[in-house]
């Protein structure tokens, strides 16, 4: 459902429902049939489907996100509390509170007045790399840890000071030069901020040392995880929201610390070193790849790996909102982190220039959900958000939250050749990494997040690189190392970044706003270093830090330096203009002879039509593989070989929502869609998901690509049938129009088993913004609501009736867009 919503007037009603969800003995939501009371009625439509299919499955208790006007107040967590509910967060700048509501009284919630929508507190997880067909993760995209000893090194700061650049090759790449790092001091005048699971800064990255053993550039903190203030939400008790045998480990700098925080905090302002063999297989690998010989250590025989970051004297202020587990947390845990964030620059006074957000998760309304309008408030206290794009690629259109907020820097990854065939010698032998990644230009890699937004805004904004990274693993361990691969990863090179030019803007006194740092990074991003991709891939380019402290001071010398991001004023952008659908001849495309090198894709877009005007009865997907090349790694377990990819990706989105994912062909295959069946038959190694739904109105994409384990150019046909109908003749067809909060209802009708209703809308998935009209069905004898199915995120609403009824059906105007019009609506019942 859309994360936003504007009251609006009940239509007439003939009959009407009053709500009283009683959770029955199976479970089911009583509706008692009562005289007219619209706002009884009205209120069911507050409920997004999440949370009343939560009631209707026989929850006693659903834990919800409760969006207000205004901030709650406090009558509100009164009345709450006096339905038996418990709130459990409530935050300073984000105008809603997370609760648990009983199950029963979740319609007396949404019909305070005060309520705008009720969601599920949904979860949040960490930007993690996807894992590929049935490997074993830790053979592929998961953070893995690199086998053999580190010792630590206690480095003094004239010590630190014989690295050069090139010795810590993520910051040569990213553009940072001595001379950027003496212009800006590395960071020291700058506070940044890491939201994720905490960090363990007695890890050698993180120098100089308190006697304790913790860095001093901590400088604070909080913990607001379920190891921290949220231990007594109940979500985190143990075998509820945590794993049975879960016991809070507080503290946002601590040993015991899930290790996703450290390895981003380092790749961001490391700044320390481990010592290993000269001659083991890590170092050996670093210098044959990088052409830098490593300093020695201070041990005989060793060497030193610097983890230095791209801010390394940056001051770090730690935020936690993962748990030791890393599991994902509720959103309302990631909102209270963010609020944390701006507390502490506007209430505490400390100087937070920067957050980074290695995490996100989907939206269906870029840049107005409720993590993305908290970001942009962050932005007006004088704050950067820098946040992950995503991990939900190929296709276009996937960014996530809070990386679609309209202010903030999103963030995609690359795959650079050096650290990619560093991590590759680790499996193959030092000088070999180069088999598994051929080109010598960095790489879209295939998983990150795509653009533009919805509303055709341009994310990401840059790229870096995000593919086999080596930091810190920090879990219990100072010396540990790690290769890392995500969106989640890339992002802290860009929130490092704008440490250096805030650090910089703030010792000089240039007065500089997110804004203007913003507008320094993406004017001076590289596109050289990723050549061949769109725009949608790498935004404006690779991150360049020299160019964009050039950029930064060309702006102050010309005294145009203080400006604040503009929001756009209104919500009615044209979509679908950065789209070139492909023209179907007879419902038939065919492009022969594609060739596609390691690491490209092509995309094609079939524009979906409504289905009152031509029904799509089904889309077929065939790729006949001509040439496979050179193909020596085709029985490594690993890697797999070259293969064509196939994404299918529906008409939704900001999500990944795939009919198939990630299908790896080597022969003939075809990928056959229909509204309720997708099928996969021929030359196929695996897929990583096969799904099916609804064919929807919009942009429908297949992505064709040759993913990281492909070695040589594949060369194949690709054919795509379209078998379209004249849209059979309803039994019963009704329309009209519902504004924002309305409700239609009609008068009780006798259906037969597998009748299937359909109700479709003008401001479908074809259309930004896109309104959201639900169907909700009811017994018309005893008032109880038999199904939500019609309540979904699937644009049209199709329900098959699994038995005959008399049943009522309900329409309500859940969000409608643009805002103050209403929505032409059509219900077609088949099979009546």
């Amino acid at each position: 459902m859309q994360l936003s919503g504007r009251s609006g007037t009940s239509q007439t009603l003939a009959l009407v429902l009053a709500i009283a969800m009683v959770a029955g003995s199976l479970g089911a939501i009583t509706v008692s049939v009562v005289a007219m009371n619209p706002t009884n009625l009205l209120a069911l439509g507050k409920l997004s489907p999440e949370v009343l299919a939560a009631a209707f499955q026989g929850e006693a208790s659903v834990r919800v996100l409760v969006e207000t006007i205004g901030h709650p107040s406090a009558q509100l967590v009164y009345a709450i509390g006096a339905m038996g509910g418990t709130v459990v967060s409530r935050f300073a700048y984000t105008p809603a509170l997370a609760a648990y509501v009983p199950s029963n009284r979740l319609a007396s919630l949404a019909q305070i007045s005060s309520v705008k929508h009720v969601f599920l507190d949904d979860l949040v997880n960490v930007a993690a790399a996807p894992s590929m067909g049935g490997l074993s993760a830790s053979t592929l995209f998961d953070v893995q840890a690199v086998e053999g000893d580190s010792q630590a090194v206690d480095l003094t700061a004239e010590q630190m000071a014989q690295f050069s650049p090139e010795n810590f090759y993520n910051s040569e790449l990213s553009g940072v030069t001595s001379a950027v790092l003496t212009a800006t001091g590395g960071g020291a005048n700058t506070v940044l901020g890491i939201i994720d699971t905490g960090i363990n800064s007695r890890h050698g990255a993180f120098t100089p040392k308190n006697d304790d053993g913790t860095s001093t550039r901590v400088i604070g903190g909080v913990d607001v995880s379920c190891d921290g203030a949220a231990s007594t939400d109940p979500f985190c008790a143990p075998g509820v929201g945590r794993p049975p045998d879960f016991t809070p480990l507080p503290g946002f700098d601590a040993p015991t610390n899930h290790f996703h925080g450290s390895f981003v905090a380092a790749v961001a302002a490391g700044s320390g070193a481990v010592e290993r063999s000269a001659t083991g297989l890590l170092v050996r690998s670093i210098e044959f790849w990088t052409g830098a010989t490593l300093p020695d250590g201070p041990d005989p025989g060793m060497k030193l790996i610097p983890l230095i970051g791209i801010a390394p004297e940056a001051n770090l202020y730690i935020i936690k909102v993962f748990d030791h587990t890393g599991l994902g947390v509720p959103t309302s845990i990631i909102l209270a982190g963010i609020n944390a964030a701006i507390s502490a620059r506007v209430d505490d006074g400390v100087d937070i220039d920067t957050i980074n957000m290695s995490l996100g998760g989907s939206t269906l309304f870029d840049g107005r959900d409720l993590e993305d309008m908290t970001v942009d408030f962050a932005t007006s206290q004088g704050i950067l958000p820098v946040s992950a794009a995503g991990n939900d690629g190929p296709a276009s259109n996937t960014v996530s939250s809070p990386g679609s907020a309209q202010t903030g820097i999103a963030v995609a990854a690359a795959a650079d050749p050096v650290q990619v065939r560093i991590r590759r010698d680790q499996q193959l032998g030092v000088g070999n990494g180069n088999q598994a990644f051929v080109s010598n230009d960095a790489q879209v890699i295939f998983f990150s997040s795509r653009g533009p937004t919805s509303d055709g805004r341009a994310k990401p904004d840059l790229i870096a690189a995000g593919t086999f990274l080596l930091s810190a693993f920090a879990h219990d361990s100072s010396t540990s190392l790690a290769f890392g691969s995500g969106t989640s990863f890339s992002t802290p090179a860009v929130s490092g970044a704008a440490a250096l030019l805030s650090s910089f803007a703030g010792a000089n006194g240039l007065g500089a706003t997110p804004f203007d740092v913003k507008q320094a990074l993406l004017q001076s991003a590289d596109p050289t270093k990723v050549p061949g991709y769109p725009r949608t891939a790498t935004g404006k380019g690779f991150l360049n830090v020299e160019g964009a402290l050039s950029n930064l001071q060309t702006q102050a010398s010309g005294h145009r330096l203080g400006d604040k991001e503009q929001l756009p004023d209104n919500e009615e952008d044209e979509f679908g203009e950065f789209f070139s659908p492909i023209e179907l001849d007879h419902g038939k495309f065919t492009a022969k002879g594609l060739s596609l090198s390691p690491g490209r894709l092509r995309q094609f877009v079939l524009e979906i039509p409504e289905r009152s005007d031509r029904l799509v009865q089904q889309i077929s997907v065939s790729v006949h593989v001509r040439s496979l090349g050179d193909n020596p790694l085709k029985d490594n377990p690993t890697f797999g070989g070259n293969a064509v990819s196939v994404d299918l990706q529906s008409a939704k989105r900001t999500t990944n929502d795939e009919f198939v994912l990630k299908a790896r062909v080597v022969g003939d295959a075809t990928f056959t869609i229909t509204d309720d069946a997708t099928t996969v038959t021929g030359d196929v190694l695996d897929a990583l998901d096969v799904v099916s739904h609804v064919i929807e109105p919009g942009f429908f994409k297949v992505v064709v690509d040759t993913d990281w384990r492909s070695f040589d150019t594949v060369t194949f046909d690709l054919t795509i049938r379209v078998k379209t109908v004249s849209p059979p003749t309803p039994d019963v067809f009704k329309k009209g129009k519902i504004a924002q909060d309305g409700i239609v209802q009609f008068a009780p009708i006798t259906l037969h088993a597998g009748a299937v209703l359909e109700l479709s809308w003008n401001h479908d998935w074809s259309v930004y913004p896109t309104s959201d009209v639900d169907m909700y069905i009811f017994d018309a004898s005893t008032g109880d609501l038999i199904s939500v199915a019609g309540a979904t995120l699937n644009s049209p609403e199709r329900v098959r009736l699994g038995s005959g009824a008399t049943i009522v059906i309900i329409l309500f105007g859940f969000e409608i867009n643009p805002p103050g019009q209403t929505e032409r609506w059509q219900l077609r019942i088949f099979g009546a």
